[in-house]
C-alpha cells in the first residue's frame, strides 16, 4: 500500500462566505485529508469553528515569518513591527541575530493557544514559509514538540532539477535545509513523510501530478510508503485577512485557486481511487502499527 496525505496548509487567512464553500469542496469534492492552522491569522476563530463543523484533521502552522507574533519576540520583528519575512528571517538567521530563547517562547505561545482553541494539542506541525528547518531552529523547533508530546512535521525533500519555477533558488535551499534538519528530527524522534511533492504545486498540471504519483507505484516499492503532497488551495484575498501586517503576495495572486481546482478535478479523483494510493490524515497514519510513534 502506498499511504497519501494529501496537506492543504495556511487554511484560512479571510472571514469570507467564499471559504465556507472551500471547506466544503475541499472534504466533500477534494481530496484533502490535513490541514494546518496559522493560530495568528486574523480569521483564526472563523477557522477553528470550520474545522470543527467538517471535522478535519487540523494541525499547527507554525508562523516565525509572516504578521504579528504571540509573544514579544523581538529579534523575529522588522522595523515596521512585523515579523521578518521568509527572506528576512533567513537572513537574520544567517547573521545570528535571532534570539533562539524568543523562538522557544513564541513556539510554545501558538501551541498553547491551538491548544485553548481546538481542546487538544496539535498531533502534527508543520511551519509556514519553511521556517522550522533553519538551522539552529530546527533544533529548538524539535525541543518544543518533543516538550509537548508532539512528534510529526513535514520535511520537503523533491527533486525540483527538471522545473523552471520562478522561485526555484529558494525552493532549493528549503530542500537543502530540509536535509540538515532531517538529522536533527531524527534524533529527537520526529517523524514526517518518507516521500514529498508539492514544493510546485502553485503552478502545476493535473497531469503532472498524476505522473508524479505513477512514479511511484512504478517505483519498486514493497510494503508500506508514506508520501505527502503539499497544497494551499483558496481563493485570492485583496486588503483583507493575513496574520495582523494584511495579506501576503501569494494570498493575492490567483495560485491559490489553481490548488483548489487541481484537488477537485475529477480526472485526479479517479486517478487515486483506481491505484494502490490510501488516502489518509497524519493521525490516522501515524496511530497504525506500521507508522506508530514510539516513545
Amino acid at each position: 500500500m502506498l499511504a497519501s496525505i494529501v496537506g492543504g496548509s495556511v487554511f484560512i487567512l479571510t472571514e469570507s462566505t467564499r471559504y465556507l464553500k472551500l471547506c466544503k469542496v475541499k472534504v466533500t469534492e477534494g481530496i484533502i485529508t490535513s490541514t494546518s492552522i496559522l493560530i495568528n491569522g486574523e480569521a483564526v476563530l472563523h477557522a477553528v469553528d470550520l474545522v470543527h463543523e467538517y471535522r478535519i484533521p487540523t494541525g499547527l502552522h507554525l508562523n516565525l515569518s509572516e504578521g504579528l507574533p504571540l509573544t514579544e519576540a523581538t529579534s523575529l520583528l522588522g522595523e515596521d513591527g512585523c515579523l521578518l519575512g521568509k527572506l528576512g528571517i533567513r537572513e537574520q538567521n544567517k547573521l545570528r541575530n535571532i534570539d533562539f530563547k524568543q523562538v522557544d517562547e513564541e513556539m510554545q505561545a501558538q501551541i498553547d493557544k491551538f491548544e485553548l482553541l481546538m481542546g487538544v494539542k496539535p498531533f502534527h506541525v508543520d511551519g509556514h514559509q519553511h521556517v522550522h528547518l533553519l538551522p539552529g531552529i530546527s533544533k529548538v523547533f524539535s525541543e518544543v514538540l518533543a516538550r509537548n508530546g508532539i512528534y510529526v512535521t513535514r520535511l520537503p525533500i523533491e527533486d525540483i532539477s527538471e522545473t523552471d519555477l520562478p522561485n526555484k533558488d529558494f525552493l532549493q535551499t528549503v530542500i537543502n535545509d530540509s536535509h540538515s534538519a532531517r538529522q536533527v528530527f531524527n534524533r529527537f524522534g520526529i517523524k514526517y513523510a518518507e516521500r514529498f511533492f508539492g514544493l510546485d504545486s502553485y503552478e502545476t498540471s493535473v497531469d503532472s501530478i498524476i505522473e508524479k504519483l505513477a512514479d511511484m507505484l512504478n517505483g519498486g516499492n514493497h510494503g508500506d510508503t508514506f508520501c505527502e503532497f503539499m497544497v494551499h488551495p483558496g481563493y485570492r484575498t485583496e486588503q483583507e485577512g493575513g496574520c495582523g501586517c494584511g495579506p501576503d503576495d501569494f494570498s493575492r495572486s490567483h495560485y491559490r485557486e489553481n490548488e483548489l481546482n487541481l484537488l477537485c478535478d475529477i480526472k485526479l479523483k479517479k486517478f487515486i481511487e483506481k491505484s494502490k494510493f490510501k488516502l489518509v490524515s497524519y493521525e490516522s497514519l501515524f496511530l497504525t502499527e506500521a507508522f506508530s510513534i514510539r516513545k
